[in-house]
C-alpha cells in the first residue's frame, strides 16, 4: 500500500462506489466499467490491509462487512 487510509476515508470511498453502481449498470461505455473494477479492486486491498491494523472490535466488525459486499459487487461488476 502507498499509505494507510484512515477509518472514516476508506468507509467515505466505499460508499461512493456504491453509490456509482446503478450508473456503471446502465452503461454502454466498457472502459469506464473496467476503471470502476480496477478502483473496486483497489478498494478491496485497503480494506483488507485496514482490518490488519485496526484493533477496535467495532471498526473490525465495519470493515469485514464492507469487505464482504465490496466482493460481492466485484462478483457482480464482473
Amino acid at each position: 500500500m502507498e499509505h494507510e487510509m484512515t477509518y472514516y476515508s476508506l468507509y467515505k470511498w466505499y460508499k461512493k462506489e456504491f453509490e456509482k453502481l446503478g450508473w456503471v449498470v446502465t452503461s454502454t461505455d466498457e472502459e469506464k466499467k473496467s476503471q470502476y473494477k480496477k478502483r473496486l479492486y483497489k478498494l478491496y486491498k485497503h480494506l483488507e490491509n485496514a482490518y490488519t491494523i485496526y484493533t477496535d472490535q467495532d471498526k473490525l466488525h465495519d470493515i469485514k462487512v464492507m469487505l464482504k459486499k465490496t466482493k460481492t459487487l466485484i462478483k457482480y461488476i464482473s
